[in-house]
């Protein structure tokens, strides 16, 4: 993560949005990419092709190298959502609040109602190609963010970016460790190489199918609440057998839901 963007954007009082960094962001579009049918990654590598990627999983990060465009400027408030520490669920938000007086075609203001806004225009073919394309890549790289806990978070200390800690030796937010960091406790290797694993392992074990963005971020809320419950300036040696398995699982559901409302999106078309 550069830390001049970071600098930069914590005296702008803005809230960094690079969820997962690369490595998490691709792990999610290619563990969504192997549980995909074939038609299905058929035509997401289509759209990854027109959008200049190589890959699916690459394109996943098209919503964070497009941030500092103006054109995009709106976007930025989509990769988070912010929760009041005295309230127990994402429902608390103003965000969500809000959402019941405005109508479906109203622009989104949070991670919440992105997904639910993006997702109808994935196959709403009264959208240019090229929108529905993009809609498709956001679609991807918000349900990896809504996965990380430090964007279903506190706006005090701006989802994290606030609060520094020592990990392994070095100063850092607690949202740049989740951000990174967590992942790469004992690992060294590349998107596709972690992808294949956890997708390998996740066959072991059914998940239900739940496409509801809402129960998302309630549950990477609970983990930021267990996150925040015990967090002291020095993390110990113990953070990361605590903590990589939960950052992993999170990866899992978010690879697995995404195929899952890609399916579903892309399986019906949309007037």
């Amino acid at each position: 993560m550069n830390q001049n963007w970071i600098f930069i954007l914590l005296l702008l009082g803005s809230f960094k949005t690079y969820a997962w960094g690369s490595l998490g962001h691709q792990v999610v579009c290619d563990i969504s990419w192997r549980y995909s049918e074939t038609f299905v990654r058929s035509m997401l590598l289509s759209v990854a092709k027109r959008m200049g990627y190589q890959t699916f999983a690459e394109s996943c990060m098209w919503a964070d190298h497009i941030k500092s465009k103006a054109l995009y400027k709106d976007l930025k408030l989509l990769h988070y959502v912010n929760v009041s520490k005295n309230k127990g669920d994402v429902a608390s938000s103003s965000c969500l609040l809000q959402k019941n007086n405005r109508n479906q075609k109203s622009k989104p203001q949070c991670i919440v109602t992105a997904i639910d806004y993006y997702q109808r225009r994935i196959n709403n073919n009264e959208l240019s190609q090229r929108q529905r394309d993009e809609a498709v890549l956001l679609i991807g790289h918000f349900v990896g963010d809504i996965h990380q806990p430090m964007h279903v978070s506190y706006k005090d200390d701006f989802g994290g970016n606030r609060r520094y800690v020592v990990f392994q030796g070095k100063r850092l937010s607690i949202h740049s460790l989740w951000d990174s960091d967590i992942l790469y406790c004992g690992y060294k290797g590349g998107w596709r190489r972690l992808g294949q694993t956890l997708y390998q392992q996740s066959l072991k074990h059914s998940v239900l199918p739940q496409l509801s963005p809402t129960v998302w971020a309630n549950e990477s809320l609970a983990v930021t609440q267990k996150i925040y419950r015990y967090l002291p300036t020095k993390l110990p040696d113990s953070y990361c057998d605590q903590y990589h398995p939960v950052a992993l699982r999170q990866l899992q559901l978010a690879g697995i839901r995404l195929s899952q409302l890609l399916f579903s999106q892309l399986l019906s078309p949309r007037p």
